[in-house]
């Protein structure tokens, strides 16, 4: 090809590729995009001041700079229910109470529990802990050793006060509630997580939960089915 040709097809590309640049911000400076200040509607314990989604979208991407602010909106967009419960409702600003929920026989459930399928619920936790012995603490604490570990005692994490007032030890019983719906279990506490709502899962995760340790945590003794 002649190499004027050639010239006169980089000009045009030129000049079209500097049209649509300028196209561009002579449109979004016409046209401003009204971004709502708050989420449209409150999930307990996913939205709130630790979770500004509207802020993070009016600066995109430069808000996501940080490791934690990414960990933060993937939790909470992994995290999103595909529809909203009347009963994660908010009145005041406060959770809605858990209502009772009948505990399984963790004695059997735990050993006869699904591991492998219990690894996978673990991903949505590796946005927030680490769970490797001697790992770090993240934007929640590691959880190497948790079954068992007195609440809020791991060296090293900020742990809020409703977590340190709550008090007791991370047994089985405790961990299958509290990973229910955390915001609504011990109300203030600091974790942005929607919870396990199936109780299939939340055994599951609990026997691959027992890994996490130089040796599985012992089981409880046997109990009736159906205790509360």
């Amino acid at each position: 090809m002649d190499p004027q040709e050639m010239g006169k097809f980089g000009v045009a590309i030129l000049g079209s590729l500097a049209l649509v640049v300028i196209c561009n911000f002579v449109g979004s400076e016409v046209v401003q995009v009204q971004y709502p200040e708050r989420p449209a509607y409150q999930v307990a314990g996913m939205n709130g001041p630790d979770v500004d989604l509207a802020g993070l979208r009016r600066s995109w991407p430069q808000a996501l700079a940080s490791d934690a602010d990414r960990a933060k909106l993937l939790g909470y967009m992994h995290n999103m229910p595909r529809t909203i419960s009347a009963s994660l409702a908010v009145e005041g600003g406060a959770p809605a109470a858990l209502a009772e929920e009948t505990l399984p026989d963790f004695a059997s459930a735990i050993p006869s529990a699904d591991r492998a399928a219990g690894e996978l619920v673990a991903e949505r936790c590796a946005q927030c802990h680490d769970w490797s012995k001697g790992g770090p603490n993240r934007i929640g604490p590691n959880l190497f050793g948790l079954i068992g570990r007195p609440r809020a005692a791991h060296e090293g994490f900020n742990y809020s006060t409703a977590m340190q007032s709550k008090g007791g030890t991370w047994t089985y019983d405790e961990i299958f509630r509290y990973l229910r719906s955390p915001a609504r279990y011990i109300p203030g506490n600091k974790m942005a997580f929607a919870g396990v709502p199936h109780a299939s899962d939340r055994l599951n995760l609990i026997a691959f939960m027992r890994s996490w340790a130089d040796a599985p945590a012992a089981l409880p003794a046997p109990t009736a089915s159906g205790h509360r």
